[in-house]
Order: structure tokens, then C-alpha cells, then sequence
């Protein structure tokens, strides 16, 4: 009896012993650390590039979308404002829907006009924020771009030209690199290969303004939206990858920011990474799978790349959400 037990006991540690030699020790971590249930990860993976290339590539800087009851809002470039049109299909006026996005004359003193030359409204945030705050049936959010960057020029946005903005996944408005010193991508989790399709043909693969004004399921056709106080609340966004690249003949710099959304779109965006480049010849890669970068709960990552000599380039970020 004695013989068989120290039999059986050492039959099981020489067991164990080759279990723990052919077990890859990644395997074994997930063993003995429960990490996060599958359900409550969302993998991302983005690609962006600038206008001079396709403009299907490139990163949406804002979003805007009307809300009203007319059946079109269209929006336009005129000098330097932005310009916003309601009324039937086709016919779309200024104050189409009786009411003025420039209440107060606060960005120019044109109605529903938007003068980017104006001090309050000469950054991306300053302009999403005058509209939301306007209550005037459009809303708008802050995408691929610092929130206060300067962009103090029509000339620096690419014109929408009359496009339509009375859509469920709203119009994207894209900013323009042969003006502009930088590009930039917004992490959020309905992109890239692991977020929830969206039923709309106006996201060209960057998502698209539904994330700021609802929960999901995305999609709906409701077009009484108002902007989300916070999309990312109860999330943290994790980078593992990013691939950068510049046509420069200069120093360039790649930055990473974590993003808080703020009631009526307003950011707080703090710096948490940054590296400078002298070289356009190779990819820069970052690798980050061994010690990611993790945002706090309620923040997502803008990739931005800056080059003086204007972006000429490109940004790939892979990463994942956890909800917690």
C-alpha cells in the first residue's frame, strides 16, 4: 500500500513537472491572473493617412449632424466660416429652421455662420462647443485633432461644400494637410476590427458621430440627438502598437494624449507620450505589447503626428477598451 501511494504521488509531480515545462509561461499567467471576462474587451486597429493620398484614409477632425425637423442641414465653406443650411432638400437657406447656430454674434456677426478668424471660435473645441452650446438643432464633436489647435483659417479645414449633414451617422468635417502641420487619430471602440457595425455609409471606416450621442446599438434612423456627456465613461483605452510615418527633411514628433470628453464636447487632453524623429527613411514603430500605455477610466488616446514642413504621412495605432 505504502508502495502504491509513493507511486501515485510521484507519478503526479513528475506530471505536474511536465506540464509546467511545455506550458508556455503566458499560458500559465492566465492560470493564476483572472483577467478582464471577453465580453468587457473591444479590440481596435486604425489606419490613417493624409488628404494628398485619398481622402478616405484621412482622420475626420469634427463631426456635425442636424437634428432639427427640416428635411436636409447642409453645411459649407464661405471665406472663413463655416456655413449652416436647413430647409427642404434642395432648397436649404440660413435660419432655414428659424433658428441661429451664431446666437449672440459670437463668432462673427453673420446668422448661422461660424467666422473661424474669431477668437472664440479659432480651435477645434471652441468650435464644437459654440454649436453645442447653441441648442439650434445641429451638434457637433471633437474627433482626430487637438482640441486646441489652432485652426484660425477656412483655408485649414477642407470645404464640405453644401454636403448633407441630416444623416444618422452625421458629416464628417476633415482638415486639411497641404494647410496643416499635423495629423491625427481619435482611439474609440466602434472602429477597427473588433467594434459593432454601424449602419451608416458616411464613416469611411472612422466611425462615426453616433458614438457621441447615444449608447449602443448604433444606427438609428432618431434624429433628436443630443452630444453624450462623456462616450468613454467606464472605459480605459490601451495602446499596444503604433506605426508612424513622415515625408519630412526635418525633425519630426509623434505625441500621444489622453482625451477626457466634457459636457457640450469640450476635451481635456494631457500628454503622455512623445518622441521626436530626425529621419523620414524607415517606419517609426513603437511596440508597447510588454508595458502598454493605459489610460484612466473615462479617457481614451488622439495620436498626432507634427511635422513643420507639412504632414505628409501616416498612423497606425492597434490597441483594445476594457470597460470596467
Amino acid at each position: 500500500m505504502i508502495k502504491k501511494t509513493f507511486l501515485t504521488a510521484l507519478a503526479a509531480l513528475v506530471a505536474g513537472l511536465i506540464y509546467a515545462l511545455a506550458t508556455p509561461s503566458f499560458v500559465t499567467s492566465q492560470v493564476q491572473i483572472q483577467g478582464p471576462p471577453f465580453g468587457e474587451v473591444s479590440w481596435y486597429s486604425e489606419h490613417v493617412q493624409d488628404d494628398t493620398v485619398a481622402a478616405g484614409l484621412e482622420s475626420p477632425a469634427l463631426w456635425v449632424k442636424y437634428v432639427g425637423t427640416q428635411e436636409s442641414g447642409t453645411v459649407d465653406v464661405n471665406v472663413n466660416a463655416f456655413e449652416f443650411f436647413a430647409g427642404p432638400l434642395a432648397a436649404e437657406v440660413i435660419n432655414g429652421d428659424g433658428t441661429d447656430l451664431n446666437a449672440g454674434d459670437l463668432c462673427g456677426t453673420a446668422n448661422d455662420s461660424l467666422d473661424v478668424t474669431d477668437a472664440q471660435c479659432d480651435t477645434p473645441e471652441e468650435l464644437c462647443s459654440v454649436i453645442n452650446a447653441a441648442n439650434a438643432n445641429w451638434v457637433c464633436a471633437l474627433s482626430g485633432i487637438l482640441g486646441n489647435e489652432t485652426t484660425a483659417t477656412a483655408a485649414e479645414y477642407i470645404d464640405p461644400a453644401d454636403a448633407q449633414a441630416k444623416l444618422p451617422g452625421g458629416l464628417s468635417i476633415n482638415i486639411s494637410n497641404s494647410a496643416v502641420d499635423t495629423l491625427a487619430v481619435l482611439m474609440r471602440p466602434d472602429v477597427g476590427f473588433g467594434g459593432p457595425a454601424v449602419l451608416d455609409t458616411n464613416n469611411l471606416g472612422h466611425g462615426d458621430i453616433e458614438f457621441f450621442l447615444r449608447e449602443p446599438p448604433y444606427g438609428s434612423q432618431d434624429q433628436d440627438d443630443r452630444i453624450l456627456e462623456n462616450p468613454f465613461s467606464g472605459k480605459r483605452a490601451v495602446i499596444t502598437n503604433i506605426v508612424a510615418y513622415a515625408d519630412s527633411t526635418t525633425a519630426w514628433t509623434l505625441s500621444v494624449y489622453a482625451r477626457r470628453y466634457q459636457p457640450d464636447g469640450a476635451v481635456a487632453e494631457r500628454l503622455v507620450y512623445q518622441t521626436v524623429d530626425t529621419t523620414d527613411a524607415t517606419d517609426e514603430i513603437l511596440d508597447f505589447s510588454r508595458a502598454p500605455l493605459v489610460s484612466a477610466v473615462g479617457e481614451t488616446f488622439v495620436v498626432q503626428v507634427l511635422d513643420d514642413a507639412l504632414v505628409t504621412g501616416k498612423i497606425s495605432v492597434s490597441g483594445f477598451f476594457v470597460t470596467r
